[in-house]
């Protein structure tokens, strides 16, 4: 048996629960989810409902190493990242930053792998969120590599505390070129 856990405070949860973009949460409290501390959990949704923050759940789980191309590009285009020689969908679905981070990783395209940390730096992100889906999909040595090179070009608290608890459980980095995506960071102005 495997748990993936994702510790998340009452205003993220929220956050996460009311936005339009497709998002793990959303689909975990469909299906297959227990809470550490239930009381919580209903409190939150109390809340919700007393400021009318619609609560959106989504029934089918979406896995990233499946996401549709048109969907990819289209989120990519919409965090900073166009790709030489691909045409911009009319539309797509939003899917969250740290779902796209992930897709990119587990499908194995060595060149989008490196649009990972542009996107990052560009965008806002819950590192936590995005350690949570590294771990479920196994692609956390690899989210470790590229996690550095970021932490490296933009220095954030955030990434730097994930860095630490992903060392601290052992996992092993799977190097990235570090020099191609520095490139890469310089000429999409992802860099400090």
């Amino acid at each position: 048996m495997k748990i993936d856990f994702l510790i998340l405070t009452d205003v993220k949860f929220l956050d996460m629960l009311s936005s339009d973009e497709i998002n793990p949460l959303k689909e975990m409290i469909s299906d297959k989810i227990a809470f550490f501390n239930a009381q919580n959990f209903w409190t939150a949704i109390k809340v919700a409902a007393e400021r009318n923050i619609p609560v959106r759940a989504e029934e089918k789980e979406i896995i990233p190493a499946k996401i549709p191309e048109q969907d990819l590009i289209y989120n990519l285009s919409r965090f900073g990242y166009k790709e030489m020689g691909t045409k911009m969908p009319a539309k797509g679905r939003d899917i969250c930053i740290e779902y796209i981070a992930s897709a990119l990783i587990a499908q194995q395209d060595a060149r989008r792998i490196e649009a990972v940390p542009i996107i990052l730096a560009k965008n806002s992100v819950n590192f936590d969120i995005l350690f949570f889906l590294s771990q479920k999909y196994r692609i956390s040595d690899r989210m470790l590599g590229l996690l550095k090179i970021l932490q490296q070009a933009v220095p954030r608290k955030d990434s730097e505390s994930v860095i630490k608890a992903m060392e601290a459980m052992g996992i092993k980095e799977i190097p990235a070129d570090r020099e191609s995506i520095l490139e890469k960071m310089r000429l999409y102005n992802a860099t400090r």
